[in-house]
């Protein structure tokens, strides 16, 4: 016993679980093909931020700021902000804080950029 344990390597444990990871090639759970990727994070555009940036929208209305919700192509979705009392007439949405949401097929991931 004491020889295939040596012979067998030991994995770190998971660092936000604690627990080892049994199966080396498992797949994630959630995670996607590349093919269906864009299809997928279309649909969580609509469904999901979308729909949460408008709700922050309705937020910083009431307050007196003023928002705008983009989508570029290559799967792009931002919510531009624009402060109560500033001068958007002489800046472009980008100046502003704005963040954005990206799809990387490649990686099967949503990316996070957050500005200004």
């Amino acid at each position: 016993m004491t020889d295939d344990l040596k012979s067998r390597p030991v994995r770190p444990p998971e660092p936000f679980t604690g627990r080892r990871n049994s199966a080396a090639t498992e797949k994630a759970p959630g995670r996607i093909d590349e093919a269906s990727f864009p299809a997928e994070f279309t649909r969580l555009q609509v469904s999901v931020i979308r729909p949460v940036f408008e709700a922050v929208g309705k937020t910083l209305t009431a307050r007196g700021d003023e928002f705008n919700v983009s989508e570029e192509a290559g799967g792009r979705i931002s919510i531009h902000i624009v402060p109560a009392g500033a001068k958007k007439s002489i800046h472009p949405y980008d100046w502003f804080p704005t963040l954005t949401f990206f799809g990387a097929p490649i990686a099967g991931t949503i990316g996070l950029h957050a500005g200004t």
